[in-house]
């Protein structure tokens, strides 16, 4: 019941934190990164999109859903779900069609309909199978924790991807597997953070509608000439704090 009370926009925010387990500290601005690649948050009523995120954050802590976990100049950097607020939000996710939730603390029923969200929260030989079977093809969000191996044989299967969020993702080093991504043309976000890959193929070129790219914490050090031709790229993350090492940028960028 509480779930119809709140307004649409807030609603959908709150259905988007099911891609993340149980007890996982949520960034606010990978949300936001995420939520403006699909098209949830837009400047309105002369409201910057921040403005307008924080808004829907505060919101959600004043109905009990969320809670902060740690904050900068009073701003919340990061969050968690209440337990018993998860659990319900991924069951109307899963009835709605919303996000599609592959094993995790919960599991969502095997959709027989188009998956449009999709996020895989294990990745063992069942939960493999269980993507294998799916349909794909109208999959336009992707999350992926822990292991990239659910998705070998797939990738060639995500047809009309926009999101597509690998962070902490283990298994991702071979560069076949990129230069695939590479063929997502409609990209607009890829998180490639913490992961174990060395370079970024030439192929990044072709993702012309690419906004955001984080290879923050990997061992990229620079980015091939292709990248120049990025032009609707609003975030370029990189380098790494722990290790103090920074990127090297072209002459275009």
């Amino acid at each position: 019941p509480l779930l119809y009370q709140l307004p649409d926009g807030l609603k959908t925010c709150l259905l988007y934190l099911s891609m993340f387990p149980n007890g996982c500290l949520i960034s606010r601005k990978r949300l936001i990164r995420k939520w403006i690649a699909e098209g949830f948050i837009t400047e309105k009523h002369g409201k910057m999109v921040e403005e307008i995120v924080e808004d829907c954050f505060n919101e959600l802590i004043s109905w009990n859903l969320t809670r902060a976990i740690s904050s900068n100049n009073g701003k919340v950097k990061s969050r968690q779900v209440h337990d018993m607020a998860l659990e319900y939000i991924i069951v109307k996710s899963s009835d709605e069609n919303f996000i599609t939730v592959v094993d995790g603390h919960w599991h969502t029923l095997f959709p027989t309909y188009k998956v449009r969200r999709l996020s895989i929260q294990k990745s063992d030989r069942q939960e493999k199978e269980t993507v294998e079977r799916m349909k794909l093809s109208h999959v336009w969000s992707l999350t992926t924790l822990g292991s990239f191996k659910a998705l070998h044989c797939t990738l060639s299967k995500f047809q009309i991807l926009q999101v597509l969020d690998l962070e902490s993702c283990k298994d991702l080093s071979l560069m076949n597997q990129l230069e695939e991504i590479c063929d997502m043309h409609q990209l607009k976000y890829l998180s490639l953070r913490k992961t174990d890959i060395k370079r970024v193929p030439k192929e990044i070129g072709r993702l012309e509608y690419l906004q955001v790219l984080d290879i923050r914490d990997t061992k990229i050090s620079q980015l091939p000439p292709s990248v120049e031709k990025l032009q609707h790229m609003a975030h370029l993350l990189a380098g790494s704090k722990s290790k103090r090492m920074g990127l090297t940028l072209t002459e275009g960028i």
